[in-house]
């Protein structure tokens, strides 16, 4: 498995925060990656957003967010998870979402975004 990572905005985006937010985007086998680190919050949401844009933008198949190195997530950053999956369905397209920490995945199951989207791990 080859990822190659291609930069939309030379370096990941790192927005200020309580701590460090980052998002890149990857190329793994024709399937577009976001990976994400640090908080996902009011603050960081539109950088998520920006990253999954290009996710979404740079072609076929399916988009994966890879939530290993995310530590929280508010409603801004499930409700950027929802548009980006709502952008793609209209293409027969998946937004999938990869390794949260137990954290992460309890949000996501409160407030019913597990129930929407794929969670793998």
């Amino acid at each position: 498995m080859e990822l190659q990572r291609q930069d939309f905005d030379q370096q990941p985006r790192t927005t200020p925060g309580s701590g460090v937010e980052q998002f890149h985007l990857v190329g793994l086998n024709g399937t577009r990656m976001v990976v994400a680190a640090g908080e996902i919050d009011m603050a960081s949401a539109p950088g998520l957003w920006e990253a999954l844009s290009q996710a979404i933008a740079a072609g076929q198949g399916d988009v994966t967010v890879d939530l290993s190195g995310v530590t929280f997530i508010d409603s801004q950053g499930l409700s950027v998870l929802l548009r980006a999956y709502k952008a793609l369905s209209p293409e027969g397209r998946g937004l999938c979402l990869r390794s949260p920490r137990p954290q992460v995945r309890q949000a996501l199951e409160v407030s019913g975004v597990a129930s929407v989207l794929t969670v793998d791990g």
